[in-house]
């Protein structure tokens, strides 16, 4: 996997010369520089999600000069950048920005979340009445692969695994978005109403439809839970009940995100997909929960992807704020620290999965070729 951010320098500068304030309030617009890959400040408007190589637009960004300038003043502010790297820059407010951000998203972990979801990038944009649009936009899927990891959970403790798939599912739902077991079963059931309207159309003919088995490839246990309908809160105490053993790293990881879903935030700054534009309101999530590396989940995300694929969709959050309220731009900082921490668990807990079943599928194939030494011998 590519690391796009192996490239950006600096570090946690403490140290401030100046203050805030010592950043202009007017001044001349600043040249505007193509678009780069980490920090983006993307065009205005919706459009189709595209990979960022192919962007080679010009940045449509501000309508006046004071709220460049008021938005370098709160990168101070609000510790996202110094003013070294304002000097650094030559006062051009809309390179300050770009490089402060690609600063920000260095320092919260990109390296690692892009390791796992490829383009992940903060976006600001420019919107009527005084207003700032900022937002977390990514183009390519995670793919959690469950059943082992699951499986030696609920092996290690009875409804363990369970309660873990439960409670990952709800959290990306919540946050980053996820593709899992409940947006499967809805695409199932529109395959089989759209075939049954192609054999009526037919005369009881037609194209035969190749519908996902999603039963088949559901673990056991996973089926018996949500027959149950065992609540988050049972999940929950499940988990707490052994964030201390063999699995702790995994638990420990589900539970900061969990967490992290629960600080408040003002939900009044979250634009509404509806009044974007978008052909599809739903955003691309950010991980596919499957159970094998090719079942019924991944064919119906495949399924799906053709809408994403040719339609616009809304980021994963957009936010709208007034720079010159700087109550709303603490928050809005605050919400997207909170995205960012949650991408960064979500990347580290793919990891720990992902090196887990690589070292269990070694021992699985020295356990074969040993108990054929053995066999050789007998014979």
């Amino acid at each position: 996997m590519r690391n796009k951010s192996a490239a950006v320098q600096g570090g946690r500068g403490s140290s401030k010369s100046k203050s805030a304030a010592e950043i202009q309030d007017v001044g001349t617009p600043a040249a505007i520089p193509l678009a780069t890959r980490v920090g983006l400040l993307a065009p205005g408007g919706p459009a189709p999600l595209s990979p960022l190589d192919e962007i080679r637009c010009r940045y449509r960004i501000y309508t006046g000069k004071k709220m460049a300038f008021k938005l370098c003043q709160n990168l101070v502010a609000e510790g996202v950048a110094t003013t070294r790297s304002w000097a650094q820059s030559r006062a051009e407010p809309l390179a300050f920005i770009d490089e402060s951000l690609r600063r920000w998203c260095f320092l919260h972990g990109l390296s690692r979340i892009e390791a796992e979801f490829h383009e992940f990038s903060v976006a600001i944009r420019d919107e009527e009445s005084r207003q700032l649009s900022f937002s977390v936009q990514h183009w390519n899927l995670g793919h959690f692969v469950c059943r082992a990891p699951l499986t030696a959970l609920e092996e290690h403790a009875k409804g363990l695994g369970a309660a873990f798939y439960q409670l990952l599912a709800y959290t990306l739902v919540r946050s980053l978005g996820s593709w899992d077991l409940d947006d499967a079963a809805i695409c199932v059931e529109q395959m089989k109403e759209w075939a049954g309207e192609s054999r009526e159309k037919e005369g009881g003919g037609g194209e035969e439809f190749e519908i996902p088995d999603l039963d088949a490839c559901i673990p056991a246990f996973i089926a018996e839970a949500r027959k149950m309908h065992i609540s988050i809160r049972h999940s929950l105490r499940i988990l707490r009940a052994h964030c201390k053993g063999p699995f702790e790293p995994w638990v420990s990881s589900l539970l900061r995100m969990y967490a992290l879903t629960r600080i408040p935030i003002d939900k009044r700054l979250m634009a509404d997909p509806e009044e974007g534009g978008y052909d599809y309101l739903r955003p691309i999530p950010a991980a596919v929960l499957s159970f094998d590396k090719q079942d019924a989940i991944v064919a119906t995300v495949d399924e799906e992807l053709d809408n994403w694929s040719q339609c616009s969709s809304p980021p994963l959050v957009n936010l709208k704020c007034d720079p010159f309220q700087p109550r709303e731009m603490r928050e809005v900082w605050k919400i997207l620290r909170i995205y960012f921490e949650i991408a960064l668990e979500t990347a580290s807990l793919a990891e720990q999965w992902r090196i887990w079943t690589e070292a269990e599928e070694k021992k699985n194939e020295y356990r074969y070729r040993d108990r054929g030494q053995h066999s050789g011998r007998a014979a």
